[in-house]
């Protein structure tokens, strides 16, 4: 048996949310004990194999407490976001405070090419309604890695849109002009489809085996071509 020792927090904090003494079985064999007290997250997960990768022991761990908290937003009305702060490693000491940050996306060092200023000036043109959704779909994508494929679409969906719209074309076309403005290939397109297609159909039983890192690479790299085409088609500098 293996223990990790886990804390968190739920936002709001101001609501005080309160949970008391909850065991979440995880795959039949691994569990979660934890309690909620004051929005603040306690827990202890038990596993029967060593847990590699630190960042999915809070995956599992954010997974469970939401799954009360997200009743609570059913039952009381109330949107609750829940956060894994740190774990401690009962094994061997090792402490880790989780950030973020996506290793897969930080090591493309977008901002040694596009300055977050020259986005800034993107977002007072009137392509500002698309990128602000788009944007808003990438930071769900880092945030829940679960449901990564589907906000990973949808992010590139919005772009399609754009075209859409700008060409008053069907979706087919759409896609068309945005492979061909983007030099973006179909098999691209399909494979971040792929990895969306069961959730945002809401089938949560069947799960993709397509790399989540790769599905992010990919999707970013559509991004950063869109808003490199819309700096240059505005002239905004760096």
């Amino acid at each position: 048996m293996y223990t990790y020792s886990i804390t968190g927090i739920v936002h709001p904090e101001r609501a005080d949310v309160t949970i008391e003494n909850v065991c979440a079985l995880i795959n039949g064999s691994d569990q979660f004990n934890y309690s909620v007290y004051k929005s603040r997250i306690a827990g202890l997960l038990t596993t029967q194999e060593p847990i590699k990768h630190y960042n999915n022991a809070a995956f599992i761990a954010q997974r469970c407490v939401r799954g009360i908290t997200d009743a609570l937003c059913f039952t009381n009305g109330c949107g609750y976001e829940v956060e894994i702060i740190q774990l401690l490693d009962n094994q061997n000491g090792h402490h880790r405070v989780f950030g973020v940050d996506e290793p897969a996306i930080t090591s493309l060092n977008i901002l040694q090419r596009i300055s977050t200023e020259q986005v800034a000036e993107l977002l007072q043109t009137p392509i500002a309604i698309d990128l602000e959704r788009t944007f808003s779909d990438l930071r769900e994508a880092i945030r829940k890695p679960t449901d990564s494929g589907f906000y990973c679409y949808r992010a590139i969906e919005c772009l399609m849109n754009y075209y859409r719209h700008q060409n008053s074309c069907s979706k087919k076309q759409a896609w068309e002009l945005l492979r061909n403005a983007l030099n973006v290939t179909e098999e691209t397109t399909m494979f971040i489809k792929a990895a969306a297609d069961p959730i945002r159909h809401g089938n949560v039983r069947e799960k993709s085996n397509l790399s989540r890192d790769e599905v992010l690479l990919k999707t970013w790299g559509i991004v950063e071509s869109f808003v490199n085409s819309a700096l240059k088609n505005t002239a905004i500098k760096s």
